[in-house]
């Protein structure tokens, strides 16, 4: 045996390593659990304040709002995301109760909210109207 092979051996003796002669495939971890983000008719704890807020993407075109209505559960938390389509003039996103937000092109405005525990809530960018409407929980 020359140098090189002994000192490969003894490193691999040292390290508690050897070759596997086993014939068996290696196992693979298992995938990790995916996380769903409930929707306001599946979420079991409806009503119930949440640390998770959820965003809705809402474009002001010009058409309108898209979508011009969301749905929420009771006190549930949400982050409406704004965003305008180049052109359309609306320069500022109106939720009620909330102060107005700066929106412009290419730039999307955020409101944060907390859906009442019923009725709805009036939007507004421009002449575009909508409404974020509260849903009751399904049992």
């Amino acid at each position: 045996m020359n140098r090189t092979t002994l000192a490969l051996l003894a490193a691999l003796a040292a390290c508690g390593g050897a070759p596997s002669t086993s014939s068996e495939p290696t196992p693979k971890p298992s995938p990790p659990a995916a996380v769903a983000t409930p929707s306001p008719s599946s979420n079991p704890t409806a009503g119930a304040p949440s640390d998770i807020t959820r965003r809705v993407n809402v474009y002001v075109t010009a058409q309108g709002l898209d979508p011009k209505d969301v749905e929420a559960n009771p006190k549930e938390s949400l982050t409406l995301v704004f965003e305008r389509d180049a052109g359309v003039g609306c320069a500022e996103v109106v939720v009620e109760g909330k102060p107005p937000a700066a929106l412009a092109d290419g730039k999307p405005a955020e409101v944060t909210l907390s859906a009442p525990a019923s009725g709805s809530v009036a939007i507004a960018c421009g002449d575009a109207k909508g409404t974020l409407t509260v849903v009751p929980a399904t049992p």
